[in-house]
């Protein structure tokens, strides 16, 4: 401004100037010049460096995106025998395995027990509430009903269960894993249901959780 100034009213300056009073204006150019300039290279090497660190950030993520190891997903989705099965990328539940056909307990009319993981909790009594996930199945493999698979936790009263589970039940500790086969008898016998044939033995992957 002080230059702009000095241009319009220069015939007013000029004797001053010639009598060494006021600087030259080719003295306040060459001053006024380079502050501008460096400003405005400041300015512009600021821009061009968060540009630079912003395409930097995104060429690491996208690296670190790429390596990642092949068949990750595969190896977590993979059931251990005698453990409990995991829960597949697709939020399938993988049925358990029962590993040795030796440590089946039988507890009767046909109704097998089959221990993946022991618990220590307490053992529900006759006509108490269960909170469990399970999953259900035919013999074929085929599944009926799975809270694993809704992602809903259940909350049942024993009393309101078919035998095969209210006897099954009163004999395992909360926090167990099991394998349960239920006989005809034991479910729902002649009476098909939705997804379940007359006359269907049922095999029921279960997680007690706790009672009450």
């Amino acid at each position: 401004m002080a230059l702009v100034a000095i241009n319009r009213h220069w015939p007013a300056f000029y004797p001053l100037a010639r009598q060494r009073k006021l600087p030259n204006l080719a003295v306040l150019f060459h001053l006024w010049f380079p502050l501008r300039f460096r400003s405005l290279f400041n300015l512009f090497t600021t821009i061009l460096m968060k540009h630079i660190l912003f395409s930097f950030s995104l060429s690491i993520a996208f690296l670190i995106a790429c390596n990642k190891p092949a068949g990750q997903a595969d190896t977590n989705a993979t059931a251990t025998p005698g453990t409990a099965g995991p829960v597949a990328a697709s939020g399938k539940h993988t049925p358990y395995v029962i590993a040795d056909s030796s440590r089946l307990i039988d507890l009767g009319e046909g109704l097998k027990l089959y221990y993946v993981e022991k618990g220590g909790g307490a053992v529900p009594k006759s006509g108490a509430n269960v909170v469990i996930n399970y999953h259900g199945m035919l013999r074929n493999g085929s599944v009926f009903d799975s809270s694993f698979d809704s992602g809903q936790v259940a909350d049942f009263g024993l009393g309101n269960l078919i035998q095969g589970w209210q006897r099954a039940l009163t004999k395992v500790p909360s926090g167990s894993k099991i394998v349960i086969i239920v006989p005809p008898a034991l479910g729902y016998g002649a009476q098909s249901q939705s997804n379940i044939p007359a006359n269907s033995t049922l095999i029921f992957d279960i997680d007690l959780l706790t009672t009450y």
